[in-house]
């Protein structure tokens, strides 16, 4: 192997690694829906989420949804998040597609609703 290969090797290896560090740290410590899995369950707040440019489309419910955050093999802590889904879904179907717990917030959302965990009928994430 030339030293031009060795030191191609090192260089990608070392890239690698700074990616996955990069990865795991904005997981750590970054993620949003941990963020709220922990303000939830510490009492410090009910709120899931109250701002979120994903809206409630005319015929969605809102689920709130505890998951596994997990890359991999490697699991890295519990996330609450705000799911929007067709009304006609249950959270039992839900919670077995995105392979978490989910519960019923809203049935109707509106935007101009400030009750439960997610707001103004916003969500984290759309589900079909």
């Amino acid at each position: 192997m030339s030293p031009l290969s060795v030191t191609a090797a090192r260089a990608a290896a070392i890239a690698v690694m700074l990616w996955l560090m990069a990865q795991a740290g904005h997981t750590m410590f970054l993620c949003a829906p941990h963020r709220a899995w922990t303000r939830v369950h510490s009492g410090r707040s009910e709120v899931v989420v109250e701002r979120s440019e994903r809206i409630a489309r005319a015929d969605d419910a809102i689920f709130v949804c505890e998951t596994v955050h997990r890359t991999g093999p490697i699991v890295w802590h519990l996330d609450l998040e705000c799911y929007c889904a067709p009304a006609i879904m249950s959270p039992e179907r839900l919670g077995d597609a995105i392979g978490g717990s989910c519960t019923v917030d809203k049935l109707r959302p509106r935007p101009d609703d400030d009750s439960g965990a997610c707001r103004y009928g916003r969500c984290g994430r759309h589900f079909e």
